[in-house]
């Protein structure tokens, strides 16, 4: 294993897009979620399989990092006139218009600091473990990688046998994964 967090996993091929939604089914209906699919070419079976994707958390960080972005910008252009009482054509110290362009940009900022932060985080990345991926996954093969407990692994052997899995390997076992 590549780390303390990583359960066991088992990664099976298949030759057919049929044969893969039919171990997908069979495997949600055994109780294994968060299933990884590794596929030559975007199938719209396969995402109908998997069921509906789940919300991303990142839109909630970019929401708060605008937030932060407007009131920092708000905040700095107020408290730097306030500071430096610069008066200007006898208009106001405290005027917002001027403001709102700073304030604008610092929101724009802040949102996509914000977002590039989340992504990175909720994807993992730098992602330091193998994700059992394989050349022929791009060629002309099927991957179903399913998490599993420690007790269940011939269990779902024999499942994804039955589907017509041309062969299911632990991706941590050393070897040839072809």
């Amino acid at each position: 294993m590549s780390g303390p967090e990583t359960r066991p996993r088992m990664m099976a091929s298949f030759a057919h897009l049929d044969s893969l939604l039919a171990a997908i089914e069979a495997v949600q209906a055994a109780g294994y979620d968060d299933l990884e699919v590794f596929s030559p070419t975007p199938r719209h079976e396969i995402d109908q399989a998997l069921g509906p994707a789940k919300k991303s958390p990142v839109r909630y960080f970019t929401f708060l990092g605008a937030l932060g972005g407007l009131v920092g910008g708000f905040g700095l252009t107020l408290l730097t006139a306030r500071i430096w009482n610069l008066i200007v054509g006898g208009k106001a110290i405290d005027s917002l218009p001027p403001f709102l362009v700073v304030a604008f940009e610092l929101t724009i900022l802040g949102g996509g600091l914000a977002t590039l932060l989340a992504v990175l985080f909720f994807a993992r990345l730098p992602r330091r473990q193998d994700r059992a991926y394989h050349p022929r996954f791009s060629d002309d093969r099927f991957g179903l990688l399913v998490p599993l407990p420690d007790d269940k692994i011939d269990a779902l052997r024999s499942l994804l046998e039955a589907q017509h899995a041309e062969r299911c390997w632990l991706p941590d076992e050393s070897g040839d994964k072809s």
